[in-house]
């Protein structure tokens, strides 16, 4: 009865996360053209207003999941040298080591965002890519699964498991992008680790991106 009662724990956790992953996705959705819309045909205030919606709700499940699974104060701990060496380090290791993985050729940029880049929505887009989604993604990798629902797991196996789930729910696939990706996702779960501060995770999440979009718009 007590297996019956773990596994159904496991599905249910399972499930949540899931449906929190679709949850934080919510605000990409007012950086990309709609049906029937272009870089001239666009109403800016709505997607305004779905951006600062979204990134409400999206940004309240999160912090709700993260305080219901992790006891430690989210932003609490102080920003010190050594986790912002450690930060950097791994934030341009991780992609210098995707550079050498993908031999120099890029696993391929996403027009759609590119367009939006170069449009109205430059704004909402690059607020979603440098800000929102790396906050929400590392609080939601980082703080819930790695430092909740894995903290008693070996740091090691919850190391990987953060990076192996974060890789593979933007892959959908055994492929180089989701190689780059399992990088990435290593790289933020030691960043945790090592320095206990999810703005550390965040910032090199943010950074990464960075880079990502700016070689994409340089090509």
């Amino acid at each position: 009865m007590q297996i019956i009662k773990n596994l159904v724990r496991i599905v249910l956790i399972i499930i949540l996360f899931l449906v929190t992953f679709v949850v934080i996705q919510l605000p990409t959705l007012s950086e990309a053209f709609w049906p029937n819309e272009t870089s001239k045909n666009l109403n800016i205030t709505t997607h305004v207003l779905v951006f600062v919606s979204m990134t409400a709700i999206a940004m309240s499940v999160v912090i709700f999941l993260y305080n219901r699974t992790n006891a430690q104060k989210l932003f609490g701990q102080p920003i010190t040298l050594k986790n912002l060496c450690i930060m950097l380090l791994f934030a341009f290791g991780s992609q210098c080591i995707q550079y050498l993985i993908s031999l120099g050729k890029s696993s391929g940029s996403d027009s759609s965002i590119i367009s939006a880049v170069k449009s109205p929505l430059c704004l909402i887009t690059i607020t979603t890519l440098i800000i929102v989604s790396p906050l929400l993604e590392e609080i939601l990798f980082q703080g819930v699964l790695q430092g909740g629902l894995l903290n008693k797991v070996p740091s090691i196996m919850a190391i990987f498991i953060t990076a192996v789930v974060f890789a593979f729910f933007h892959g959908y696939s055994i492929s180089i992008s989701t190689l780059e990706l399992f990088v990435s996702g290593i790289s933020y779960a030691l960043v945790y680790f090592l320095t206990e501060d999810i703005k550390m995770s965040f910032m090199a999440h943010s950074i990464s991106n960075c880079i990502v979009l700016l070689l994409d718009i340089l090509k």
